[in-house]
Parts: structure tokens; C-alpha cells; sequence
């Protein structure tokens, strides 16, 4: 394992054994979960809020399976991954693994349910997904095989506009 995989896992571990508390599907394939309570971010001008720990699915092909069934993925219709987000929600996560040098994810979560990342290599400039975590940092993964650390202040500020 690469020392920027060591730190995705790192990142990812506090989020081991906390219950989903919201997941949403938003744009095209985007998802957003939640962990934690809500905290308070601050905007130049104005106030929201957002869960601890919010995983952003950004540009990347996804699954979602229990046990050996495919519930969802990334190019089903809307009403599909809004049932297979139900399997998700207020379920444990018990393991997180990183597959690939571009951040290919695995999130395992209670009852056998998994949901994959995979990166999106034809679109060489976009981000797969981000971590936001309570200090007002993200985890960013993308493009390819990048991996930053860093605040989110201003990434806050500019997804809310793309929101």
C-alpha cells in the first residue's frame, strides 16, 4: 500500500463502525454521505450546515451490492438508486479498502452491503470523490492518480454554488 493510500484509509478509519445518517443522490450520479452530527461551516456570506464527516461520490462509476445482488450503480435510473440508498442509510460501516493507485474504493457496510467506487479514467481532470472531515479539511481523490490533503474553506464555498 502507497503511504497516499495509507492516509485515505487513515482518514477513512474514524468513520469505522458509525451508522450512516444521511445519503442522498444529487446531480447525474453524485452521492453524498453523511456521518456524525450536523456542525456549522461558515461561508463569506452566510452560515450551513453539513454532517462531521460527509463522503462526496464525485466523478466516479459506483455499485452498490448485498451480498451477491447488484442493488444500483452510477447509470441506473433515479428511483433504483433511491432504493438501494435505503439499504445504505443508518447502517454501519465496518471496512474501508482502497483497490487501486487511483482510488478505487470499497465501503462494506452491516448486512453485506457494499458500496464501489471506481475511477472514471476518461475524464482525465475530475475529482472521484472527497471526504470533508469536522476540521474543515478534504480528502480529495483525483484526478487519476492524485491525492490531496488540504482545507475546505474555499472547496466548501464553490461546491455550494454547484450544488
Amino acid at each position: 500500500m502507497t503511504k497516499k493510500s495509507e492516509l485515505a484509509v487513515k482518514l477513512f478509519t474514524p468513520l469505522i463502525n458509525q451508522k450512516v445518517r444521511t445519503i442522498q443522490k444529487g446531480h447525474g450520479s453524485f452521492l453524498t454521505i453523511g456521518f456524525g452530527a450536523d456542525i456549522l461551516i461558515h461561508h463569506t456570506e452566510e452560515a450551513r450546515t453539513r454532517p462531521e464527516w460527509l463522503l462526496w461520490v464525485y466523478m466516479c462509476f459506483w455499485s452498490i451490492m448485498k451480498a451477491t445482488k447488484i442493488l444500483a450503480d452510477s447509470d441506473d435510473e433515479r428511483e433504483i438508486i433511491e432504493e438501494a440508498l435505503k439499504e445504505i442509510e443508518g447502517k454501519k460501516l465496518l471496512n474501508v479498502e482502497v483497490l487501486s493507485k487511483t482510488y478505487d474504493m470499497k465501503l462494506a457496510f452491516e448486512d453485506g452491503i457494499v458500496l464501489s467506487l471506481f475511477s472514471n479514467n476518461a475524464e482525465d481532470d475530475n475529482v472521484q470523490w472527497r471526504l470533508f472531515t469536522p476540521d474543515s479539511q478534504v480528502l480529495v481523490a483525483g484526478p487519476n492518480e492524485e491525492l490531496s490533503y488540504h482545507s475546505a474553506q474555499l472547496k466548501e464555498e464553490s461546491n455550494n454554488e454547484n450544488s
